[in-house]
């Protein structure tokens, strides 16, 4: 994290109990020094902006984490701050298409149904909002009641996706705010054919000087990047006054000061709404206050979006129920505490990866860990909705043949993020190696076998991978000069593979074999 000197944190802190009771919110408070808005008295000089990420799935979530989140809860929040506050502008930071089962099965539809309904004003995008192609995201816009923006991310002719506005500025009485939207890591979406990220930075110095070229009073970026970024966004645009963040976790929501720039991150699967209140004084200077609203069991549901909720979670039922095996050990891939996927062996890790090379009689098959998306800690009948939780990008699987060499740089690549739990580290079948974490980017990676005999940098190894990663996905470019030995059959997507590796298995019983040493 950008270590400002003059920063200011607070921490919003919800611990969660059982997978269905919230028994405690606790917000840890670091030396913060809200400014009172008592300067104003005048309603038409107010804002409220309400924001909220990551809305992957329509009704709430449970999980090791506790229940949060749903849409009807979310709506009730919305409602209530609206009764007490006149200007209410309601942000949505992005991923409401993919990323999780629902997505996979949905695609974001029922998603925008309910958002509209919230309502949502303003909406950026975020990566998984492209995971079923860019048809499949205008198709969203156009269902869209609110407005969607970016300011990054281009078309081939350079302009906009999908023709959107770069930014929108609302007048609240004389107080002029503006919004720009931003998308990171575009890389890490298989669907986003003709599109181009620009620069972050560049972006967001085009959008604050066409800002304040129309004299707007206070600028907010809505954005799908880290809090890193966005604190070094603070840094270097001293008029750019707030960011919004995706997650950093699903149960602690952050908010930094850096003088009077704020940086907020709210916690993933709608787990919390951040409140910014606005208020320009009569000396024309606008003063902020924060606050966060837990999306939890205490909250009562809207009743509307209640039976919206219900309804597709009965039609995911109905889809998924199909029994495939049967499960004796939970299949863990961290997705939801410790990212163990993104940096060492996982038995949910290794049943894909085996899947892969099963199908194809391939040498090797890699699966990228950040493609895991989902722990099965039920054992017993493993269902489609499993093997859909696990892959729910609907990814195709290709045969390539690569060199040694080849083989080797992806593993350094692999392993080049994981003290930042990037996605790309790998999962293997046929394959081990050791790497060692501390070592330099580049020089990682030891010992290194293909069916127990030692790598051969020279010679030429059948590898079966997701076509996401031979298309350069998450940073995987050294497969591009690899031979297609068989194309990706675009009717068998992964997690058909996986289906019915698991069904010939009948029973699914995988504990850890070492085929990653972590040094």
């Amino acid at each position: 994290m950008v270590d400002f000197k003059n920063v200011k944190e607070r921490l919003f802190m919800i611990h969660f109990s059982s997978l269905v009771k919230l028994i405690s919110v606790t917000i840890l408070v670091f030396a913060i020094n809200f400014q009172s808005s008592a300067n104003s008295k005048s309603e038409d000089n107010k804002a409220v902006i309400l924001y909220f990420n990551d809305a992957h799935v329509i009704y709430p979530v449970i999980d090791d984490n506790g229940e949060r989140g749903g849409t009807a809860r979310l709506k009730t929040i919305v409602s209530n701050v609206k009764k007490k506050n006149k200007n209410v502008i309601v942000l949505f930071g992005g991923d409401l298409a993919g990323g999780v089962l629902f997505g996979a099965v949905f695609h974001g539809f029922p998603m925008v149904e309910a958002l509209n309904e919230v309502p949502v004003d303003i909406a950026n995008f975020g990566q998984h909002d492209f995971d079923f192609g860019t048809k499949v995201t205008k198709e969203l816009i156009s269902k869209s009641k609110f407005q969607w923006i970016t300011s990054n991310l281009k078309e081939t002719d350079n302009k906009p996706f999908d023709g959107l506005k770069e930014y929108v500025i609302k007048q609240i009485g004389d107080m002029k705010i503006g919004f720009f939207g931003l998308t990171d890591d575009m890389d890490t979406t298989g669907g986003a054919t003709n599109v181009t990220q620009e620069n972050l930075f560049k972006a967001t110095e085009q959008a604050v000087n066409k800002l304040m070229a129309e004299k707007t009073d206070y600028i907010i970026a809505i954005t799908q990047t880290d809090r890193t970024t966005g604190e070094k966004l603070i840094k270097k645009f001293p008029n750019l006054n707030a960011v919004f963040t995706e997650e950093a976790s699903e149960t602690v929501s952050y908010v930094s000061y850096y003088h009077d720039q704020l940086v907020m991150t709210g916690c993933g699967n709608i787990g919390s709404v951040i409140s910014l209140k606005l208020v320009k004084n009569k000396k024309g200077r606008i003063e902020s206050k924060v606050n966060v609203y837990s999306v939890d069991s205490k909250v009562k549901s809207d009743p509307d979006l209640k039976k919206l909720e219900e309804k597709y979670r009965n039609e995911l039922g109905k889809k998924l129920n199909k029994k495939i095996a049967i499960l004796a050990t939970p299949l863990k891939s961290g997705f939801t505490s410790d990212n163990a996927s993104r940096f060492k062996e996982t038995n949910s890790g290794d049943l894909i990866a085996d899947a892969y090379k099963n199908y194809y009689h391939t040498d090797i098959a890699f699966m990228n860990g950040g493609g895991i998306r989902a722990d099965i800690l039920k054992t017993g009948n493993f269902t489609l909705e499993d093997a859909m939780s696990l892959l729910p990008f609907s990814n195709t699987i290709g045969v390539y043949q690569c060199s040694g060499k080849v083989l080797m740089e992806a593993l350094e690549h692999g392993v080049s993020g994981v003290e930042k739990l990037k996605g790309s580290f790998l999962q293997v079948s046929g394959l081990t190696y050791t790497y060692t974490k501390n070592n330099e980017v580049g020089h990682r990676i030891s010992d290194v076998k293909v069916d127990k005999k030692p790598l051969d940098l020279k010679k030429e190894y059948s590898a079966a991978l997701p076509s996401y990663m031979f298309n350069g996905g998450d940073g995987f470019t050294m497969f591009k000069n690899c031979k297609v030995l068989s194309p990706p059959l675009k009717w068998k997507k992964d997690v058909d593979i996986l289906a019915e590796y698991c069904e010939k298995l009948g029973t699914i019983n995988y504990s850890l074999d070492g085929r990653i040493i972590v040094k």
